[in-house]
C-alpha cells in the first residue's frame, strides 16, 4: 500500500533458498509498519541459523548494530545503516545516520572496528539521495572515501536509486601501508516491479532504468607478513 510496505517472509525465504545469508534491514521503509514491524522483522532473524541481517538496534538510541560472520578462518565485520527514513516514527531503534550525524557514525564505526577484530568490514549503506538518477554525487563520493580511510571500510554497498552506477576501487594510504576499498555506488533493482511499458519505439523514461540490476562478485586473498614469514 504506497507510500508504506511490508514485505511478507516469504520472500526473505525464497532468497535465502536462492543462496542470499546477509541481509541489510536498514532503508527508508524499515519503519513503514511502525514498532511492531520493526520487532516483528527483528524476531523473525533472531531464529535463524547461518542467517545473518543488520539494521535494527537492540534497544532505543542503543549502539550500532552490528554481525560478525565467521567462515573458512575468515572474519568478516557486517554493519548496515540507512541515511534517510521516511517517517520519524521508531528511528531510535535503527541504524540511522542522516547527513549531520556523520561525525558520530564515524565515531561508533572507528570504536566498532578497534574493538572487534576481523579481516574484513563491509558497510551497507542506503543512501539519502534523489531516485533514478545514475550520477554519483561528490558529497557521497567524499563520504564513501572518509568512510574506507577513517574507518576501515573494506566493501561499501550503497543503495536507494533504484539504478544502476558505478562501482570503483579506492586506492589510499595509511602509515605505511598501501590499502585499497571498493565501493558500489548503486547496484540496482534485483527484482523490480516499477518498470512501465517499455519499448523500443520511445525514448526511455528513469523509471525504464529500474529493470536493470548488477550482482558483483568480488574475490579476496590474506596476505601476511612479518617475522619469519608469517
Amino acid at each position: 500500500t504506497f507510500p508504506q510496505f511490508n514485505m511478507h517472509s516469504d520472500y526473505v525465504e525464497a532468497a535465502i533458498d536462492a543462496g542470499v545469508n546477509v541481509f541489510s534491514l536498514a532503508n527508508n521503509h524499515t519503519n513503514d509498519g511502525y514498532l511492531e514491524g520493526i520487532e516483528a522483522t527483528k524476531q523473525y532473524f533472531s531464529k535463524k541459523t547461518n542467517v545473518w541481517a543488520c539494521g535494527l538496534k537492540n534497544k532505543a538510541d542503543g549502539s550500532i548494530s552490528f554481525q560478525l560472520l565467521e567462515k573458512n578462518g575468515w572474519k568478516i565485520l557486517f554493519v548496515a545503516i540507512t541515511e534517510i527514513l521516511n517517517r520519524p516514527d521508531y528511528a531510535s531503534r535503527i541504524d540511522y545516520y542522516p547527513p549531520q550525524k556523520r561525525e558520530e557514525l564515524f565515531a561508533q564505526l572507528k570504536s566498532l572496528t578497534e574493538k572487534i577484530k576481523h579481516d574484513v568490514f563491509v558497510l551497507s549503506i542506503h543512501t539519502n539521495e534523489e531516485e533514478y538518477k545514475t550520477a554519483v554525487t561528490n558529497d557521497h563520493r567524499i563520504f564513501f572515501a572518509q568512510l574506507a580511510k577513517e574507518c576501515g571500510s573494506d566493501i561499501i554497498w550503497a543503495n536507494h536509486p533504484h539504478c544502476m552506477k558505478e562501482f570503483e576501487l579506492i586506492q589510499y594510504e595509511k602509515g605505511d601501508d598501501k590499502k585499497q576499498a571498493f565501493v558500489m555506488y548503486g547496484n540496482g533493482n534485483t527484482v523490480s516491479g516499477q518498470r512501465s511499458s517499455p519499448s523500443l519505439k520511445k525514448q526511455p523514461t528513469s523509471r525504464d532504468l529500474t529493470g536493470d540490476g548488477l550482482l558483483i562478485s568480488i574475490t579476496m586473498e590474506k596476505s601476511y607478513s612479518g617475522k619469519n614469514g608469517n
